[in-house]
């Protein structure tokens, strides 16, 4: 099931992008030709989907499934955002360390729920089994660390400034705590 709430946090993203732009005075894309690709792509299923058996099954689904056009038209406008915040460098930089931080609360969320059977909220039938954690299934939780330790061992060898090294260094033990569990 595709979450509804990705899509009205993408279709919000977008809306506060173009308004942005259109207050700054320019409305300008980035020349790029997986871009245009993507583009091209959406409009193949589009034209795919009103020619099919059940034209509105095709576009819109039943029940938010991510094999729809509208799904695909919210990745690419996911991917479209992505690549336009993260244009430059210290931009990038600055969103890759807010997911490397937030890696490390969920990793202490789920270390004090597990080792100690603390829970840091106050509903206490939010995450009812030891095994629950805000990512979602223990596989997914796995498969999240797993990306954040590939992720800093990329981050450690290219990184030039010996303090990142470090602490890229120090940072990936947490993912290979939880990724082979």
């Amino acid at each position: 099931r595709f979450p509804s709430g990705y899509r009205r946090a993408t279709g919000l993203a977008f809306i506060f992008w173009l308004t942005a732009k259109i207050k700054q005075g320019r409305l300008d894309f980035s020349k790029n030709l997986i871009f245009l690709s993507l583009a091209f792509l959406i409009v193949v299923f589009f034209v795919s989907g009103v020619f099919s058996f059940n034209p509105n099954l095709t576009l819109f689904g039943a029940f938010g499934e991510s094999g729809t056009w509208l799904s695909l038209v919210f990745f690419g406008l996911a991917a479209f955002l992505a690549s336009e915040i993260l244009k430059n460098s210290e931009r990038a930089f600055f969103w890759i360390l807010v997911l490397f931080v937030s890696s490390i609360l969920v990793f202490v969320f789920q270390a004090l729920k597990i080792g100690f059977g603390i829970a840091l909220y106050p509903w206490p039938n939010f995450f009812p089994l030891l095994t629950s954690n805000l990512i979602g299934s223990w596989n997914n939780f796995g498969l999240f660390f797993g990306a954040i330790g590939l992720l800093a061992l990329y981050f450690y060898e290219i990184s030039q400034y010996l303090t990142f090294k470090l602490l890229f260094l120090l940072f990936l033990p947490f993912p290979l705590l939880f990724s082979f569990s």
